[in-house]
């Protein structure tokens, strides 16, 4: 999403911000609707990073459960959906030991860990009636931002976060 398209849904947010409050099926509709977009929008990226040389798999182990993984790394992301409280927790997870000790490392070479970093909770709040957005530290993430911040750690673990 561009900065544009943010500044045109935040327009519409102002606009639309006299209207009742959603019900809370409303909420649930669009929240289900999210997730699914949510679904999407992994395995584009997942498809995306394979096409680019990074093993990424996108998978759905349950019905409101999203993983992607790196088998190289041995690292994947998981996402969960509760409906109930309207969020998506998402952890991180390692199927690799360290093979070496740090101090057994060639200096030249970085040294890589396969500790997974932590995970979170990611809320949607409801944007007028038909959607929600998701937030993560009560801060607004689109698309990019959205799938950066979940998906570096895994399709990238050797940068920094």
């Amino acid at each position: 999403m561009s900065w544009i398209d943010e500044e045109l849904d935040r327009e519409h947010d102002v606009q639309h911000a006299s209207q009742p409050a959603p019900s809370d099926e409303q909420v649930l509709e669009a929240a289900r609707a999210w997730w699914q977009w949510f679904g999407q929008a992994l395995k584009r990226n997942a498809d995306d990073a394979r096409q680019r040389g990074i093993p990424a798999d996108f998978s759905e182990p349950a019905r409101e459960r999203y993983r992607v993984s790196n088998s190289e790394a041995g690292l994947a992301a998981n996402f969960a959906l509760d409906e109930q409280i309207r969020s998506v927790r998402f952890d991180y997870s390692s199927s690799k030991a360290n093979m070496a000790a740090p101090e057994a490392a060639p200096t030249s070479a970085p040294a890589i860990s396969n500790a997974p970093p932590e995970g979170g909770v990611i809320t949607l709040r409801p944007r007028g009636s038909n959607r929600v957005a998701p937030f993560l530290s009560d801060q607004h993430l689109y698309e990019h931002e959205l799938m950066r911040t979940l998906l570096k750690p895994v399709l990238f673990p050797n940068l920094p976060s």
